[in-house]
């Protein structure tokens, strides 16, 4: 799956949760999104990045330490915890069916080499990343339109404040 679904599939879930602060959206978000470190080994080599891809960055161990120091981190610990573990989960799943065939997920790495595959995985460009894609873009447009906030918020304030200015007028509203 492409990093920019990861991300946005983590900012549609952060704001699932109106309790979160923009904080503890952006570590969500980063959960969602920073298994995929594992493929700097792109860097070194194409011979690195096969034997690190879906490896390192993509197990259960990976997920419950970045699950944890994120909570604290956060301002809503156990909610934190739980939607970045959730995040970093969804981020397996999209990997696993939307990576391309070939490209398993060693969920037990380091104490089990093992790596998961399915012949169901549709190749990275396959028109089911593209529904994806254009499913969460829906979404986080709902979230703009409602929550009146952007994926911006996270670094950019100026920009989300002039997105929300332009794009989330409600009806009858001025600028």
């Amino acid at each position: 799956m492409h990093i920019p679904t990861h991300i946005l599939s983590g900012w549609c879930i952060a704001n699932a949760f109106p309790q979160l602060s923009a904080k503890d959206r952006l570590l969500i978000v980063l959960a969602a999104s920073l298994p995929d470190l594992d493929g700097l080994g792109l860097l070194w080599s194409a011979e690195a990045y096969q034997a690190v891809h879906h490896v390192w960055g993509h197990n259960l161990t990976a997920a419950l330490a970045l699950s944890l120091i994120a909570s604290l981190c956060s301002d809503h610990k156990r909610w934190c915890f739980l939607l970045c573990l959730a995040a970093f989960h969804l981020h397996l799943l999209m990997d696993f069916y939307g990576s391309g065939p070939g490209w398993g997920i060693a969920y037990g790495w380091p104490f089990d080499e093992h790596s998961y595959q399915t012949d169901r995985a549709w190749s990275l460009g396959g028109w089911q990343n593209y529904v994806t894609l254009a499913g969460l873009l829906v979404w986080a447009w709902i979230i703009l339109r409602t929550k009146r906030r952007t994926l911006f918020e996270l670094f950019a304030p100026t920009i989300d404040r002039a997105f929300v200015n332009v794009f989330g007028r409600r009806e009858g509203q001025e600028l």
